[in-house]
């Protein structure tokens, strides 16, 4: 199942995330995107992460980056190294 969320303030789009998830366990965070100038500003990005938990249905939401791992440390997940097949 695939789940979207929007971000919108003063009735324009800010960001958008989007999920992949089984709707039981798994979630994943495939796609977070926030307007350039609203970066770091706590005005989408944690949001847009923390809204669709109790849409996805899973108990735990995995992501990848190698560009954005200090915005993802700042949230209230714990960071693993290693690899689930």
């Amino acid at each position: 199942m695939l789940v979207s969320v929007v971000a919108i303030s003063a009735g324009a789009s800010i960001g958008f995330a989007c999920f992949q998830t089984d709707g039981a366990i798994q979630a994943h965070l495939s796609l977070l995107v926030v307007e350039r100038g609203l970066r770091r500003t706590g005005a989408a990005g944690g949001g847009t992460i923390a809204y669709p938990f109790p849409l996805l249905g899973a108990t735990r939401v995995d992501l990848i980056t190698d560009t954005t791992a200090d915005f993802y440390r700042s949230l209230y997940g714990k960071e693993e190294s290693g690899y689930r097949l």
